[in-house]
C-alpha cells in the first residue's frame, strides 16, 4: 500500500489551516511562485514498498486567482501523467468558476458531452 501525500499551494492566509491537518503547505503570491512549487512538487519522489520511485504527491491543491495566469501549455504540461493530480479550489476572493470550467473539459472529453 502506497502513502501519498497531499499538497496546497496559495496565499498564506488560505493554506493555514491545511497545514494544521497535516497537508504540504507552500505560500505563493503570483502565478509564477505557484508555477515553480508545482513544478518542484511534482518532481518528488519517495520509494515504494518495491523501492521504485513513486511520487510523492497524489494530489496538489491550489486556488483559483494563481491558476486563472496560468499559461495553457504549461498547464497541460504539469497535468500529463496520473499523479498528481493538480486541482483548482476557490482562494479568499471565493470561486471564479475556473474548477467548474476545467471539471466540464474533462468530463465532455470523458464521455464526450458536458453534463455539468
Amino acid at each position: 500500500m502506497n502513502n501519498y501525500s497531499i499538497a496546497i499551494i496559495g496565499q498564506k492566509d488560505v493554506i493555514l489551516g491545511f497545514k494544521a491537518i497535516g497537508i504540504t503547505a507552500v505560500s505563493a503570491t503570483t502565478s509564477e511562485e505557484a508555477l515553480t512549487a508545482i513544478k518542484e512538487l511534482k518532481n518528488e519522489t519517495v520509494k515504494d514498498s518495491d523501492n521504485e520511485d513513486i511520487p510523492r504527491y497524489a494530489i496538489i491543491m491550489v486556488t483559483e486567482d494563481l491558476a486563472t495566469h496560468f499559461p495553457e501549455d504549461d498547464m497541460k504540461r504539469l497535468s500529463e501523467g496520473m499523479l498528481p493530480a493538480i486541482l483548482t479550489i476557490p482562494g479568499v476572493q471565493g470561486s471564479t468558476g475556473l474548477g467548474m470550467k476545467k471539471l466540464g473539459k474533462i468530463v465532455e472529453k470523458a464521455i464526450g458531452s458536458n453534463i455539468l
